[in-house]
């Protein structure tokens, strides 16, 4: 499932990203004998798009008493140094997130899911997003490898 915010509320959209990784605001659908769980009832949360923690701070609350750790990934500039603190408030876990300026674009946030779906480790996921993300900026694979990075 895939939630698309207009711009002027970027703000909503990481404060309910950061309570999606802290297993607040769940959703479930429910269609004939099937179940799906989104939402905070998900196990991989991904944030693609501008950093806004950049431009303003969030103000929300974090569930202490979960205990279901969400795996995260954040493909924006410099996501690691600005989402680090909330990520750790919320519990979750980063799989895969940013070091430096980044063009966010769909390719990587393929290349990054198939790789999750896989069962793959971080660091093989690092590399596949690597891989599709020099393929398309030609940046070299040396500087896509050191724009991602995995956990705390």
């Amino acid at each position: 499932m895939a939630d698309a915010y207009d711009g002027e509320q970027i703000k909503k959209c990481t404060e309910h990203f950061l309570q999606t990784a802290n297993s607040q605001l769940p959703i479930t659908i429910k269609q004939d004998s099937l179940e799906l769980q989104f939402g905070g009832n998900s196990d991989l949360v991904v944030y693609i798009g501008h950093n806004g923690l950049m431009d303003f701070n969030v103000n929300i609350s974090y569930n202490n008493s979960t205990n279901k750790t969400i795996d995260v990934m954040i493909f924006a500039c410099y996501s690691k140094r600005y989402f680090s603190a909330d990520i750790q408030k919320a519990k979750a876990k980063p799989v895969l997130w940013t070091t430096h300026l980044i063009a966010p674009e769909a390719y990587i946030l393929k290349s990054a899911i198939d790789g999750w779906i896989l069962k793959e480790n971080e660091y093989s996921i690092k590399e596949r997003v690597a891989q599709s993300y020099n393929k398309y900026q030609k940046c070299g694979l040396r500087g896509a490898r050191n724009l991602f990075t995995t956990g705390f």
